[in-house]
């Protein structure tokens, strides 16, 4: 079973805190990611995943695993880095990462998807443009 986790974080000086250490169990709600949402309030067995469905087209979702994660943005920072094995991403890889619509991958990319995964944004501007 795969589980949404919505968390409370706290950005300081550009970074962002995302360690579960001292977080009190009322700063966590987890829901059942393959059903209805609710929220669940038995014990949690299995991965437990802090992400959420892309807003529009798959975008931000550039590991391709069928939701936005901060793997996604690891996954950018790696494309930026061109480190193996994403030292020529595809045209899709691309597409969805770049979130902001500038028609470049960049760590500001990888922040962005950061921020939607944390609930500070609620969509990326690159759904919001028009081609």
């Amino acid at each position: 079973m795969l589980i949404y986790a919505t968390m409370k974080f706290r950005i300081i000086a550009g970074f962002i805190f995302t360690a579960f250490t001292g977080l009190a169990l009322s700063q966590i709600t987890l829901v059942n990611a393959a059903s209805d949402k609710t929220p669940i309030t038995g014990p949690v067995t299995g991965p437990v995943i802090i992400g959420k469905p892309s807003p529009c087209n798959n975008i931000g979702d550039v590991n391709q695993d069928g939701r936005v994660t901060f793997a996604d943005a690891q996954t950018v920072l790696k494309i930026v880095a061109r480190l193996d094995p994403y030292k020529n991403p595809t045209r899709e890889q691309i597409r969805r990462g770049d979130v902001d619509a500038n028609k470049r991958i960049t760590s500001v990319d990888a922040l962005k998807i950061q921020r939607y995964v944390l609930n500070l944004d609620s969509t990326f501007r690159a759904c919001t443009v028009k081609k």
